[in-house]
């Protein structure tokens, strides 16, 4: 939740940066060719490969246009692809407490039920004296585990939530982004 919250915070700092007029090379210049989060590594990347094809003369042929901006689409999609390992690693560990407590909740129930009847066995009797022991650990396995699952459950759906709505994001700058490239190549050939 903290990461996903100081990605947000880097991508509309970026953003603003970016929509505020200031040249796309100044802007790289300032960015670097290693920046931490995701949006300006998307940056980063296009604007490698856009000075790459302007030192090469590639982005002033005239059959320039659609494979320059196919490699810009492509250095941007394998980017994307690459840093959004980690934040799925996460909700994935989310997703397995949450999917998965409620089993471990059961066995235990399971096995103090188990218990309770061994008792009963080896005392023969089945007062509530005998039984309540087994039954009451049985009960609390359960809600342990139900404490476990409902907040992992509703973490992961809210987060990713979130970490779906950040891709769009990206996706949505990618996509502007190369059209302003696209654009300034037009223009330049």
């Amino acid at each position: 939740m903290l990461r996903l919250r100081s990605l947000k915070k880097s991508a509309q700092s970026f953003e603003d940066t970016f929509w505020s007029g200031v040249s796309l090379e100044d802007l790289y210049d300032r960015v670097g060719a290693k920046p931490d989060d995701p949006m300006s590594s998307i940056f980063s990347a296009a604007m490698r490969e856009w000075r790459r094809s302007v030192s090469k003369g590639l982005a002033q042929s005239a059959t320039a246009g659609p494979p320059f901006v196919q490699r810009i689409e492509q250095v941007n999609e394998r980017h994307h692809r690459a840093r959004d390992g980690g934040d799925r690693e996460a909700l994935g560990f989310l997703a397995t407490v949450g999917a998965n407590a409620t089993f471990v909740g059961l066995f235990g129930t399971v096995w103090g039920i188990m218990n309770a009847f061994g008792h009963i066995a080896q005392s023969k009797n089945t007062s509530l004296a005998v039984v309540a022991p087994g039954i009451s650990e049985a009960l609390f396995a359960t809600a342990i585990g139900l404490v476990a699952a409902i907040p992992a459950a509703g973490a992961y759906n809210i987060l990713s939530g979130q970490v779906a709505r950040y891709a769009q994001q990206l996706e949505a700058f990618a996509g502007e982004f190369i059209t302003i490239l696209s654009r300034q190549l037009e223009e330049e050939v």
